[in-house]
């Protein structure tokens, strides 16, 4: 109902909040690897909304994403 009713501005949780911790806690927390893949892609479209709606900052959004996505994390590393 909150997001019928007030669209973006219904956003909450860890990415909203550039919890990252809580997001990698969660990650950590998820055994089944479908279940892992839907809460990245759910998150990562959350952290495209987020950053554009200013709830976020570029550096809060590249660390986010660092945990959503931890094989760009790696690529980015072997890259340095």
């Amino acid at each position: 109902n909150n997001t019928l009713a007030l669209g973006d501005k219904a956003l909450t949780g860890p990415v909203v909040r550039g919890d990252v911790a809580t997001l990698r806690g969660h990650l950590d927390a998820i055994a089944d690897p479908m279940i892992a893949e839907t809460y990245r892609a759910l998150a990562s479209a959350t952290v495209g909304r987020a950053e554009a709606l200013g709830e976020v900052n570029e550096q809060t959004a590249r660390e986010l994403r660092d945990v959503i996505n931890p094989a760009v994390e790696f690529l980015s590393e072997v890259n340095r």
